[in-house]
């Protein structure tokens, strides 16, 4: 799966959008892009061609521990982070990304600089800030005085969660995802996935139940 609509708008003579990975059977370079997990229905998904022309770019907006269990590190050529998903901030527009070679990094940031101009001082202090409050919640996780920021959201997702588990079921008209339960290394227990999108669906649910 991919981004039909950035790959338009760049109007790229390098490259064009070739639709759903899964009816993709052309040979030669591609890119792929991989949602793990995947909004809204959060499935851990994995590449689908995979084939040895090819770059994966790995969208992992998701995968932090208040959504879905940490089974493993990840170790891709190319991850996409947002600190929207991460804590919430999304009015900061602040992204990054884990590149492994240097000279994609090397392009990825020439590109940012002629196609942007810039981002704002203010969010970069507001999210550098905020992501040392969250490391230092790590450092002492688990400890008497713990405040994990992490462990207090996946309370309150899946709060919701179970709420609206129990609308969905009262409904007698609609069904819900069941997720497996994880083992996850951030947490040290098993886990279910809780995707952040719950309250949107009570929303929804509720509209159409009325």
């Amino acid at each position: 799966m991919g981004y039909k609509e950035q790959a338009e708008f760049l109007r790229s003579g390098l490259y064009k959008w070739e639709g759903d990975a899964r009816a993709f059977e052309k040979d030669g370079p591609y890119i792929e892009v991989v949602t793990s997990p995947n909004n809204p229905d959060g499935a851990i998904r994995e590449a689908v061609v995979s084939r040895g022309e090819g770059k994966l770019v790995y969208d992992l907006a998701y995968y932090w521990p208040q959504y879905t269990p940490i089974t493993q590190p990840l170790d891709r050529d190319i991850m996409l982070f947002t600190f929207s998903k991460c804590t919430g901030h999304a009015g900061s527009r602040i992204g990054w990304a884990l590149v492994k070679d240097k000279e994609v990094a090397r392009k990825m940031t020439e590109y940012m600089q002629i196609s942007s101009i810039g981002v704002s001082k203010e969010s970069q202090i507001r999210a550098a800030k905020i992501l040392g409050v969250l490391s230092e919640g790590c450092q002492h996780f688990r400890t008497v005085d713990s405040e994990n920021f992490f462990e207090y959201s996946h309370s309150i997702l899946k709060e919701r969660w179970e709420r609206l588990r129990k609308v969905v079921k009262n409904s007698k008209t609609f069904t819900l995802p069941k997720y497996p339960r994880d083992y996850c290394n951030f947490n040290g227990k098993y886990m279910d996935s809780n995707p952040g999108n719950a309250h949107d669906w009570i929303n929804i649910v509720n509209f159409i139940v009325g």
